[in-house]
């Protein structure tokens, strides 16, 4: 048994040293991607070359990150262009910017995409600190059930074993705990919905870790406002240029990094292609809201439209961050004190029968 608890125990220790050291890999490539676009807007303000630029900063910045950028340089020097090689190389930089620098950089104004592409970052800290939270009440609950399913089938026969050699009672509190983990182990419904639990957790970690980047149907609306803030700069940066709107959703829809979003901006294109309005297009797609939608046919009637799109797409942030912070705030505290009072439910549980053989023993 005392192999088994720590064989268990050493498995989490691995379980949260590992997670620790993926934020700390995640935060890392965030800041190397931050400091290249950084970079890049020297470059391109101070007219410099493009390309010994890159592959000076893949040998500064060295593993893997420094191959990306030096791959991507490549792609560059031997005639691939920037906007396709944003695309091919999607890695080095964020994916909300790439679709800014890819109109920057095909209409000949990367110097404001760059900038403008910096300014959408801002909000970045903060949903990166309240998506962490997130994360710490995911793994923290994956570590404690993993714990508690243990005790279950561990430690609950044990007690009931021992007890009855000693025949003692157990009190009501250990009774019931009892119960509810023979009722775990028999109930097929219950070991679905912990099968499930785990599994939307678990995909919850390697989302927020960046291992994978896809989204179930019915979570994509959670995770919407970003891409289409990403969508509206790029845009506006095409009307400001005086760009085709289908040639803009057309090129963005082959390459996009999001394989859902793609799917929509296909049917953006698919739209525009048959002569439909853009933001009836954009409205049918849940990229933008009817509001949305009232200000930008305004904004198109009065000429203001590429300022209107890059409001909309900062509102688009902003709510989304607002969303996420009052949603942790009030999630966050509920489910720490739900768990503590699960914690101290089967402390109680686990530790007053040995108070009550202790006595009986003496």
């Amino acid at each position: 048994m005392a192999i088994i608890i720590i064989l268990f125990i050493l498995i989490l220790a691995l379980v949260i040293i590992a997670s620790a050291v993926v934020e700390i890999l995640r935060r890392h490539r965030r800041m190397q991607q931050h400091a290249l676009l950084c970079t890049l807007a020297a470059t391109v303000d101070r007219g410099m070359p493009l390309v010994q630029m890159l592959e000076a900063c893949a040998r500064e910045t060295g593993g893997i990150y420094g191959a990306r950028v030096a791959e991507f340089s490549h792609l560059i020097r031997e005639g691939a262009g920037v906007p396709r090689a944003l695309f091919l190389q999607r890695k080095v930089f964020p994916d909300g910017v790439i679709p800014l620098l890819f109109v920057g950089f095909a209409s000949g104004t990367p110097g404001k995409a760059i900038h403008q592409a910096l300014d959408s970052l801002k909000t970045r800290p903060l949903a990166a600190a309240l998506a962490a939270r997130l994360a710490y009440l995911v793994l923290f609950f994956l570590v404690a059930s993993s714990i508690f399913t243990f005790i279950c089938y561990k430690i609950v026969p044990s007690y009931e074993k021992i007890f009855q050699e000693f025949g003692l009672r157990l009190p009501s509190v250990t009774l019931s705990f009892i119960n509810f983990c023979h009722l775990g182990m028999t109930s097929f419904l219950i070991a679905g919905c912990l099968l499930v639990v785990y599994s939307l957790g678990i995909f919850f970690l390697l989302r927020f870790f960046g291992i994978i980047n896809w989204d179930p149907p019915g979570l994509r609306r959670l995770t919407w406002r970003p891409h289409t803030a990403a969508i509206l700069d790029g845009l506006a940066l095409a009307v400001e240029n005086r760009r085709p709107l289908p040639e803009y959703f057309g090129s963005l829809s082959e390459r996009y990094p999001q394989q859902a979003v793609r799917g929509q901006l296909i049917q953006i294109a698919a739209d525009l292609q048959v002569g439909m309005d853009c933001w009836d297009s954009l409205f049918r797609q849940g990229l933008i809201r009817q509001a949305d939608r009232t200000l930008l046919e305004a904004a198109h009637r009065a000429g203001n439209l590429a300022w209107a799109l890059s409001e909309v797409a900062e509102n688009q942030r902003r709510r989304w961050a607002y969303q996420l912070h009052y949603a942790v705030n009030l999630l966050y505290p509920l489910v720490v004190l739900a768990m503590g009072a699960v914690v101290l439910w089967v402390m109680v549980a686990i530790f007053s029968p040995l108070i009550n053989l202790i006595h009986g023993l003496s």
